[in-house]
């Protein structure tokens, strides 16, 4: 079985926000080498991508960033892997494990 792992940009960038405001820029920076070195492709933002996100903003009403990774799984038809109980408001709009 191959799984193949991709993030958009937007969400990808906003989980080092967090350690920007936390611990500062530093460790943000930090952040994103380790992500770099993991298996996992960051996909940009295009037209498309931010038209859907859009579209899971008004019907859903979920955080900004939580909006392109469920653009990005819905686009790509793919399963959306989350702990993150924003998403529980998407109900079978996308296909969801839970871990």
């Amino acid at each position: 079985m191959s799984i193949a792992v991709k993030r958009d940009a937007v969400s990808a960038r906003d989980a080092t926000g967090k350690d920007d405001r936390a611990r500062g820029e530093k460790a943000a920076a930090a952040k994103l080498q380790e992500i770099a070195q993991l298996p996992i492709e960051i996909v940009g933002v295009d037209m498309e991508l931010g038209k859907l996100a859009a579209s899971l903003k008004a019907q859903h009403n979920l955080p900004y960033a939580d909006c392109f990774a469920a653009a990005l799984a819905q686009a790509r038809k793919a399963t959306l892997v989350t702990s993150d109980k924003d998403f529980q408001c998407v109900g079978t709009a996308l296909k969801i494990v839970w871990v």
